[in-house]
């Protein structure tokens, strides 16, 4: 996702749709709720964290951090000298995201 999100124009969304975390991500982003902030006022943080897919999340978040800092200037280098085949690339991910 983190690759993805450097490319402009790309969503780091369609790469979580066809890795099959699409719907786990919006449950997990929708969680943060009364609820949610009821368990941090309590400092009930692992509560906190089971109802909001922590784990989860930090990991993506992890995940997509690492992967924009590590591969942010290959993919610029690629779309500098290898520009076509990015985006084919890319527009391919796109078509199986309809597909899927």
């Amino acid at each position: 996702m983190g690759a993805a999100d450097v490319v402009p124009g790309v969503s780091g969304g369609t790469i979580a749709l066809i890795a099959g975390i699409y719907e786990r991500l919006i449950y997990a982003i929708k969680q943060f709720d009364k609820k949610a902030v009821g368990f941090l006022i309590k400092g009930d943080f692992k509560s906190f964290l089971n109802h909001i897919d922590g784990y989860f999340l930090m990991l993506l978040l992890g995940g997509i951090l690492s992967s924009v800092l590590l591969l942010s200037k290959l993919i610029v280098w690629l779309l500098s000298n290898y520009k076509t085949y990015v985006w084919g690339f890319f527009f391919g991910l796109m078509i199986v995201s309809i597909y899927l």
